[in-house]
């Protein structure tokens, strides 16, 4: 009696100290008539040794091709059989590993042609000091795309701010540019638009000075010569003759008339000379002489140039003395 009851506390802790296999298993995504994967993943406490796996799938199904990670496929034996369990008829997939293994190891196949529906496989692995099994449905049903629908608050793939601004918000407002506005906009361009732009640097500003055409005035007067600052003089006085006449002169004094008629002729006929030889100006005298007789203009061309030259300085005297007539008489 003490000798069997030494063997079983014996017994109670071999069991107690085996290894242990945690199995899991995955299915993929599938869709009707589409291949199936069927993932196990085995992760061992110790050393595994002797352990055997049996996948009872649906009668009508079969496995293309499986393969193994963790663990050399020849040393794997693999058969596929009918098998009736619980009353029930699978075709079973069997796997037994002929060495052992103390880490991770994954076993894949898979099943190709899988038809819609909800599909039972059950499971079941042994090794030495354990025995389970666990059931799974896997269920290959049409994928069903969620329906896009605007208004439901979520910008879904075909939507956009143009086709469902409901969801999507809306479409930023893009601003044309226009011409003219005084703002240079990202399309315009000193080419499009040089008003808001300003001209390209490339084109050539109009200069007014090389598409005139007005003479230049240094070459109207160059041909006078020294005669300029005579025929200045004579236009002068000449205005300064009429101004005297029109205003204060003929009203106030009789002679007056007759100093300005001889001094205009005498102008007059000194214009119509040469002067390219005479000086700019003729200093009038500290007293004034008798005036000579006035020059007739009925015979322009029998009157000489001194002759002209005379009546000059008899103007130019005569406009003198009317100015200290004029002053005594202020």
């Amino acid at each position: 009696m003490r000798k069997l009851f030494v063997f079983l506390i014996f017994f109670l802790l071999a069991i107690a100290s085996a290894a242990t296999v945690e199995v899991t298993r995955t299915f993929s995504e599938t869709e009707p008539g589409g291949t199936m994967t069927v993932t196990f993943s085995f992760e061992p406490s110790g050393s595994i040794t002797g352990f055997d796996l049996a996948d009872l799938i649906p009668v009508s199904f079969a496995a293309t091709d499986w393969s193994a990670t963790g663990y050399a496929k020849v040393d794997i034996s693999f058969d596929s059989s009918t098998r009736d369990y619980s009353g029930e008829t699978f075709r079973a997939l069997h796997w037994k590993f002929n060495k052992p293994f103390s880490s991770k190891v994954t076993l894949t196949y898979t099943i190709s042609s899988v038809p819609a529906g909800d599909h039972k496989f059950l499971a079941i692995w042994t090794y030495p000091g354990g025995f389970n099994q666990e059931e799974e449905t896997a269920v290959v049903k049409k994928k069903v795309v969620p329906q896009i629908v605007c208004g439901n608050g979520a910008c879904e793939a075909t939507e956009s701010c143009t086709t469902c601004p409901a969801d999507c918000g809306a479409c930023p407002v893009v601003s044309h540019a226009v011409c003219g506005d005084a703002k240079c906009e990202a399309t315009e361009s000193c080419t499009t638009c040089p008003g808001d732009c300003g001209y390209c640097p490339s084109e050539k500003v109009i200069d007014m000075k090389e598409t005139s055409t007005f003479p230049d005035l240094g070459s109207v007067l160059a041909p006078l010569g020294n005669a300029l600052p005579i025929i200045s003089v004579a236009f002068v006085l000449i205005v300064l003759l009429a101004i005297a006449k029109a205003t204060i002169l003929a009203p106030k004094h009789p002679k007056t008339d007759s100093y300005m008629k001889g001094a205009s002729q005498a102008i007059q006929g000194a214009v119509k000379g040469d002067f390219s030889t005479l000086a700019p100006s003729v200093p009038a005298p500290a007293e004034y002489p008798p005036l000579p007789p006035e020059p007739s203009l009925q015979t322009p061309s029998t009157i000489s140039t001194e002759e002209r030259i005379r009546s000059l300085q008899n103007a130019v005297n005569r406009l003198n003395r009317l100015t200290d007539e004029i002053g005594k008489k202020l």
